[in-house]
Parts: structure tokens; C-alpha cells; sequence
């Protein structure tokens, strides 16, 4: 899908105030830093095994 500045700026904010589930790729919370960072590592991980 492809946004413009005004929908990225939006999906960006709603992001912010809801702090969705973990894996969005665009939730910068610093809770969740090591968590994404730990299935980051786990998907790198799975795709090599193939």
C-alpha cells in the first residue's frame, strides 16, 4: 500500500495514542524497543532455516 505524507503523519499519531500491539513496525514506543528487537531477531532467524 502506498500512503502520502498526510496518511503516514496520521497512521503515525494513531499510533502514538493507542500503542497498538507490539509488532507494528512503526510503534517507536521505548517499552516495547526490546521486544522488537527480539522478534526482529527471531524472524531473521526463521528465514535462514529455510
Amino acid at each position: 500500500m502506498s500512503y502520502n505524507s498526510s496518511e503516514e503523519i496520521i497512521e503515525e499519531e494513531l499510533i502514538k495514542f493507542y500503542n497498538p500491539p507490539l509488532n507494528l513496525d512503526r510503534n517507536n514506543n521505548s517499552r516495547n524497543k526490546s521486544f522488537r528487537e527480539k522478534l526482529s531477531a527471531m524472524r531473521k532467524n526463521k528465514g535462514a532455516k529455510r
